[in-house]
């Protein structure tokens, strides 16, 4: 089966694995702008230094994947797609792909493996009419009931992963400037607002921890330049950020039954979600203008 992905054409095996197969060039923005494709290309390539099971900010789907199957080619892969509106008339939409989910298998709509353990990476891409890049990496490692780690091994594999870390109500932080130096000291002021306290913030909608179907959370006018959007601030356009919650306020020897561990870029968050929702208003005013324009052409009845 043929799965569109953005700018993109990705086919789809039985076994939910993927394959590049063709690509067309997408639209440039206005050079020098923070959002241009020439832009968004300079900040992908900068940020090879940060990734999570091999998946890099700023790989393409097809390169996202073949980490994926490097790192495990156990894991199955799924496309899921979101509803983008305006569609092409009033009142309707498009689903585009959106998320790409690598993870364990177990039954019927779990990701479960049977000793009750699993592991789930999902992958936000950029949308249109940005060509498909990794904005944002999270990834969720359950262990088997009984089978926790204690704190201390989870604590010293993210540090030599990642570096030393900051602080902040009870999470795990590691900023990265624009060159990937990492920023040791203690996070104040309007810097906080970049540190979102949940992994999963920007991922609102998705089916649940266990998701394999398609998203119902919009992409439109609202949710691609909404006000709770960290990535708007200037501020955290110019960071890296890398985050595990809930492990900071535990002790050493404190056993967690799970790990989770987010990375995302707010620069090509921004430019992607600016990119989508200034195409997504001007088919609105596009849309609006050829009704007003039909109106006007509409004799008013005998009076």
């Amino acid at each position: 089966m043929v799965r569109s992905f953005g700018a993109v054409v990705l086919l789809s095996t039985g076994l939910g694995s993927s394959l590049l197969v063709a690509q067309v060039p997408s639209p440039a923005a206005k050079a020098g702008d923070c959002c241009s494709a020439e832009a968004m290309k300079a900040t992908a390539a900068s940020l090879g230094y940060l990734d999570i099971l091999g998946v890099k900010l700023g790989m393409t789907p097809e390169q996202a994947m073949a980490a994926i199957k490097t790192a495990d080619p156990t894991l199955k892969i799924d496309i899921l797609n979101s509803r983008m509106e305006p569609g092409d008339a009033p009142q309707t939409f498009k689903r585009v792909p959106q998320y790409v989910v690598a993870h364990t298998v177990g039954g019927a709509n779990s990701f479960r493996r049977p000793d009750g353990s699993s592991d789930e990476v999902v992958m936000e891409f950029s949308t249109p009419p940005n060509a498909p890049i990794v904005i944002k990496i999270t990834r969720e490692v359950i262990f088997a009931p009984g089978k926790p780690v204690v704190v201390s091994n989870l604590t010293d594999s993210l540090r030599k992963k990642y570096g030393k870390e900051v602080t902040r109500q009870g999470h795990m932080y590691w900023l990265f400037d624009p060159a990937g130096k990492p920023i040791t000291a203690e996070v104040t002021g309007p810097q906080t607002i970049c540190l979102n306290s949940s992994p999963f913030d920007g991922m609102d909608g998705m089916p649940g921890p266990d998701f394999t179907r398609d998203s119902d959370r919009g992409i439109d006018l609202s949710t691609t330049m909404g006000q709770s959007n960290s990535e708007r601030q200037p501020i955290c356009r110019n960071l890296t950020i890398a985050m595990a919650p809930n492990l900071a306020v535990l002790a050493p020897t404190d056993q967690k039954p799970n790990l989770i561990v987010t990375i995302e870029s707010p620069a090509l968050m921004y430019a992607s979600r600016k990119n989508t929702h200034d195409m997504l208003q001007a088919q609105r005013d596009a849309m609006i203008k050829k009704q007003q324009d039909a109106a006007s052409q509409r004799s008013a009845p005998k009076l």
